[in-house]
Formats: structure tokens, C-alpha cells, sequence
């Protein structure tokens, strides 16, 4: 059963921004933009997945 609590990536806004939105048409909050540290952390497991495969593909 998943959890519906989990957010992998979360968005943080100040109370101003989430003010602003809930009287808004819509209620859409702002768009998510990742950070750099996001940015970084998902590169490295990507090359380090890439690494992996490429020294499995070697061994067989």
C-alpha cells in the first residue's frame, strides 16, 4: 500500500505566496523549480547507475 504522505520533491513558499494562491480561480500553487542541490544529487546517482551498468555489461 503506498504512502500518500510521501513527496520525493517538496515545495516550500513563503505564507505570502500561499495567501496569494488560495483566493486565486484555480488555486494552483506556484511551479516547482528544483534547486541546485536537487539538480546535483540526481546527476550523481545517474552517473554512478551509469557506472554500475557499464561495469556489469564488462563482467558478462
Amino acid at each position: 500500500m503506498p504512502n500518500e504522505k510521501w513527496r520525493p520533491f517538496s515545495l516550500k513558499a513563503s505564507k505570502a505566496v500561499k495567501h496569494e494562491h488560495d483566493g486565486s480561480e484555480n488555486g494552483a500553487p506556484p511551479q516547482y523549480k528544483a534547486s541546485q542541490g536537487t539538480i546535483n544529487q540526481v546527476y550523481s546517482i545517474s552517473t554512478r547507475f551509469f557506472e554500475y551498468l557499464c561495469l556489469v555489461t564488462l563482467s558478462d
